[in-house]
């Protein structure tokens, strides 16, 4: 969905850069502490993209509270897991799913049972990563 152009500010790269350098944080620091990725903030830092408005503020608010910079992100919920144990049994019954399908594939398409067969390694894949 595209935001109206009344969604963006009016702030040219220098200004951008003139936030984080107040603040003397690198590119990466400053993004992660206003949710955004690197890349955006290179984007917003270099003016390739425009700088929605919520950023702007965010960026001031940062300068103005130096002090208290380093709680901002302390009353946040932090995930020890990042996935529940219904998350990992679903995910867990689908590998199942797709290795059974894959094996015993009635389709005679041999496209299917590989897509399957693929499906269920790379869940596996996925499942040793988290855990």
């Amino acid at each position: 969905m595209k935001r109206n152009e009344e969604s963006y500010a009016k702030v040219d790269k220098k200004e951008m850069f003139n936030y984080r350098g107040t603040l003397g944080l690198s590119q990466v620091v400053m993004a992660k502490k206003l949710g955004l990725s690197h890349r955006m903030w290179n984007h917003y830092e270099h003016g390739t993209k425009q700088v929605p408005i919520s950023v702007v503020l965010s960026a001031k608010y940062l300068c103005k509270n130096l002090d208290k910079m380093d709680k901002l992100h302390d009353d946040i919920k932090q995930h020890e897991e990042p996935l529940t144990k219904w998350d990992v049994d679903r995910i867990e019954a689908l590998m199942r799913a797709a290795k059974t399908k894959g094996h015993n594939s009635n389709d005679n398409d041999p496209t299917i049972a590989r897509i399957f067969t693929q499906c269920e390694k790379e869940m596996g894949f996925l499942l040793s990563k988290i855990n």
